[in-house]
Order: structure tokens, then C-alpha cells, then sequence
């Protein structure tokens, strides 16, 4: 997995060799949306599930996103993103899922390619990620509603809020489209998350003390598809 970001990463610096800026490009307002692969650490977490005969979680999620990008001649880039991904994992009568909503908003960016057609770009910021992890007992068919809630223990909720830096890289091209002066963005973007602190895990409202540590961005690839305005 790193190799392949590595190579991702090796890729993006190639581009910078024909990086040159068009001085009669304007400013540009983006609109992005997201898809492809958020490759997280839950190490630790998985192996406190293990030792409960839970099921463990995934590190590779599919996530998806939006984004505003703001590029201005120049080569100051502004973004702003949101992303969501989810999985659940699981074995005979447990299920174990894990959800995780994150917003960023870049610090400073700079545009190395800014021409009509190609433009790359890389922000460096700060995120904030939500992160809810479930552990559910399969409920029985037929199960009498009296009989579940007499039960303590059918399900554990825990949630951890964590502040991350981010550095992200844009790739994209514009395709001009007839009759107005609106363009198709096509693209790829890849990320890296790093928390600042350890996770700070809560449950209804109570801290949960020496609890595992996860990095819930870790490393990201993009396709990114959108338009220009």
C-alpha cells in the first residue's frame, strides 16, 4: 500500500516539470465531487476487538466527497472539502461497523500547473473527523421488543473526535463544453492525514479512559469529477 502512494506521490512531482503558469487565465471557482480508496490506521483498535472475539474492521474504506476549489492567477489555491466513508464487518452473530465524517479546510495552497487545461496544486490544512464505531449482537428473528431491552450489553457505541493536518495534491484536466463557458473537471487527488493528539474516546457522554489509538484519515486516492464556474 505505501508503494502504491509512493508511486502516486512520484507521479505528481513528474508534472512539475512542464509546470508553467498561463498568465491569461483567470481566476477559478471549482466544484469537485470524490471517490476512491481512504486507507486508515485502526491497528489498535482491532486488536481490543480481537481480544473480545468482535470482528475486526477493514483499514481500506471507500470513501466518497464534495469540495470547493477556489484557484487565483496567482497560484493560490483555496479548499475546502467534506468526506464520508463507512464499513461493517462480520462473523456469526456480531457485527462490528465503523462511520467517520470529516470536514477540512485548507491553510495555505499553491498552484505549481495553471494553465486551461491542466492544473496541480497541492493545500496543506487543518480536518476535523468524526468517528462512531458500533459493536451489535445479531438479533434473533422474532424477538420479543420486552425481552431485547431487559438485555444490557446488545450494543456498545463509542465515538472519538480527533483535529488532523492534512497535505493534499490535485491533479485535474478541464474539458471545455459547448455553448458556455462552464468546463468538466476530471482528475485525481491524493491526501495524507496526520492526528494531533490520541484518540479521545467517549460513550453517551462519558470519557473513556486509555482507549486505542487510530489515525481515521490516514492515506487517500481520489478520482475527482466535476466543473468549473
Amino acid at each position: 500500500m505505501k508503494t502504491f502512494f509512493l508511486t502516486i506521490a512520484t507521479l505528481f512531482v513528474g508534472f512539475l516539470s512542464f509546470g508553467q503558469s498561463d498568465s491569461s487565465v483567470t481566476n477559478s471557482k471549482q466544484f469537485h465531487t470524490y471517490y476512491g480508496l481512504q486507507a486508515t490506521d485502526f491497528k489498535e483498535l482491532n486488536s481490543v476487538l480481537g481480544l473480545n472475539n468482535y470482528p475486526q474492521l477493514n483499514s481500506n474504506n471507500f470513501s466518497v466527497g464534495l469540495g470547493m476549489v477556489k484557484l487565483t492567477k496567482k497560484k493560490i489555491a483555496i479548499e475546502q472539502e467534506l468526506f464520508l466513508y463507512q464499513q461493517s464487518r462480520k462473523n456469526d452473530t456480531i457485527t462490528t461497523s465503523v462511520r467517520s465524517i470529516s470536514f477540512g479546510q485548507s491553510l495555505f495552497g499553491y498552484s505549481y500547473v495553471y494553465n486551461e487545461k491542466f492544473k496541480m496544486y497541492s493545500c496543506f490544512g487543518l480536518t476535523y473527523i468524526g468517528t462512531t464505531v458500533k459493536v451489535i449482537k445479531e438479533i434473533p428473528s422474532s424477538t420479543q421488543f420486552n425481552n431485547y431491552v431487559s438485555v444490557v450489553g446488545n450494543q456498545l457505541e463509542m465515538t472519538t473526535n480527533n483535529f488532523l493536518a492534512n497535505v493534499t495534491t490535485h491533479l485535474t484536466y478541464a474539458i471545455k463544453l459547448p455553448d458556455t463557458k462552464n468546463r468538466l473537471i476530471l482528475g485525481i487527488r491524493a491526501a495524507y492525514y496526520l492526528p494531533f493528539e490520541k484518540s479521545k474516546w467517549i460513550m453517551n457522554k462519558t470519557k473513556l479512559d486509555n482507549g486505542p489509538n487510530i489515525n481515521p484519515g490516514g492515506y487517500a486516492v481520489n478520482f475527482v469529477l466535476g466543473f468549473s464556474y
